[in-house]
């Protein structure tokens, strides 16, 4: 979407909350005029008070972000309710334990574009928030995320299956695995996505000038178990479903071939970072082996963070089959 960074003014309401890459998506799969109209009657400089209660009331948030060598990161933040707050309806403040998510805390430094997803899985709702870090403060233990809002706006619940969320573990409790770098798919990453029914991809668009300005994004892709197909040992192909013709990731991709993605073990609170390329496959055999796709993304793996029992949730499946 058409963000600005933290040192633009807001983008004034008489111009599109499109950028180029978004417009070329709409424009070339005939729904440019009926995007624009939509885009410009849900989609806010500041978060409605409907919003902000939502986030206060999670309990986990899926963060995009660009990382040091300029790739997008997809993320999850954990806390106990409450621990996402909102003074204003231009500002969401996160706070986390630091012992537990220094990796995910280490990419969000003041002044760079984040995109976060509010989602509660168990009532398929889910709200996205773009903006920018415009500060980070260290209190002890516990880690301060201050976010300036550019863009609030909610999504249907197409795609999402339904999960209750356990109580959390104890900090004392809580103890993660060695996380394993790699570059290529392993045995545990290849089973894992290719079981999973549900994963985050995180994707950005940069302004011409080639720094880490601009836009970043998270969304959620959700389907039948399998639905992600693993190639060969760095290549994986997806579908993309009928949405809400926004098409903020495929106007990311066309612009920015950058992509962050997020696997969870939602039993064990195993987590996969993939960090990488993706393309879009407008028109490719393969297709017809994913029903229901109107497209396909290919993402090509450049390096795995494998993180066993670090998320400190866990979740179980309830009966509420996803709309397709």
């Amino acid at each position: 979407m058409n963000k600005v960074t933290g040192n633009d003014k807001s983008a004034s309401r008489d111009e599109s909350p499109f950028h180029a890459g978004e417009q070329a998506v709409q424009k070339r799969l005939g729904v440019r005029d009926a995007a624009e109209q939509l885009g410009r009657a849900m989609i806010r400089p500041f978060m409605p008070d409907q919003h902000r209660e939502f986030f206060h009331n999670l309990v986990y948030l899926f963060v995009g972000i660009s990382d040091e060598e300029g790739l997008p990161w997809a993320t999850i933040l954990t806390g106990q309710p409450g621990f996402i707050s909102s003074p204003n309806n231009r500002r969401l403040q996160i706070r986390v334990l630091s012992s537990y998510q220094t990796l995910a805390i280490k990419q969000l430094k003041p002044g760079r574009a984040v995109g976060l997803l509010g989602i509660d899985l168990a009532k398929r709702r889910r709200n996205r928030l773009n903006g920018v870090v415009a500060a980070v403060t260290t209190k002890g233990a516990v880690v301060e995320i201050d976010i300036a809002v550019h863009e609030s706006f909610g999504n249907c619940p197409q795609y999402i299956q339904a999960r209750e969320v356990s109580p959390r573990q104890q900090p004392e409790d809580f103890n993660p695995g060695e996380v394993l770098i790699d570059n290529v798919f392993n045995a545990p990453v290849k089973t894992l996505m290719t079981r999973a029914d549900t994963f985050f991809i995180a994707t950005q668009h940069r302004h011409d000038d080639g720094l880490n300005r601009g836009s970043a994004d998270i969304s959620h892709r959700g389907g039948e178990p399998g639905f992600v197909h693993v190639e060969n040992d760095k290549t994986a192909v997806f579908p993309d479903y009928r949405g809400n013709r926004h098409f903020n990731t495929l106007g990311n991709l066309s612009l920015d071939s950058g992509a962050g993605l997020l696997f969870i073990d939602f039993t064990n609170g195993d987590a996969l970072q993939l960090r990488g390329a993706s393309k879009i496959l407008w028109d490719d055999p393969r297709q017809s082996d994913f029903p229901g796709a109107e497209r396909l993304i290919e993402f090509t793996l450049q390096e795995s963070c494998w993180m066993p029992g670090s998320i400190a949730l866990r979740w179980h499946k309830i009966d509420k089959k996803p709309r397709h």
